[in-house]
């Protein structure tokens, strides 16, 4: 495991260009929906600040902030 972080570490950029592949194919059905129309674009937002409002208060809750 030690040796999966020293990679990790030596390899920033691809480690960033890995994440921000993950975080676009994990988007890319949901932004294809938010196209279609209005009321699904709508929704879509709604549930993204959803979303990011949920795990912003579990990772303050987690470190009790």
């Amino acid at each position: 495991m030690i040796l999966f972080w020293k990679n990790v570490f030596q390899l920033q950029r691809f480690f960033i260009t890995s994440l921000l592949g993950l975080v676009l194919i994990i988007l890319n059905p949901i932004i294809n929906q938010a196209k279609k129309s209005n009321i699904n674009a709508f929704f879509t937002i709604l549930i993204l600040f959803f979303g990011l409002f949920l795990v912003f208060n579990i990772v303050n809750s987690m470190l009790n902030i």
